[in-house]
């Protein structure tokens, strides 16, 4: 089986079928698809880590200004919503 190269979808001016290269076909898409997974996925992971260290910052700053356990509760899940609100969004906009 021959490796089909996606970036040059034609092999001596004609278009890669899956005959030549085996039982599997190339399409730029799929390429591109894989890509926009990986960027999505490292999105999501620096999103999450992003909010973890929010999370914990505000947290401190309650506990120590406000003293009070209730409010930072009411934080935590504020952030919680906004952050998995805007991923929705973000991955609906994304994957279509």
């Amino acid at each position: 089986m021959r490796f089909c190269p996606c970036s040059q979808p034609y092999q001596n001016g004609t278009p890669w079928s899956s005959s030549s290269i085996g039982s599997s076909s190339c399409s730029s898409s799929s390429s591109n698809r894989v890509v926009v997974v990986v960027v999505v996925v490292v999105a999501v992971v620096v999103v999450v880590v992003v909010v973890v260290v929010v999370v914990v910052v505000v947290e401190i700053v309650v506990v120590v200004v406000v003293e009070s356990v209730e409010v930072v509760e009411v934080v935590e899940a504020v952030v919680v919503f906004v952050v998995v609100v805007v991923v929705v969004v973000v991955l609906e906009v994304v994957l279509e």
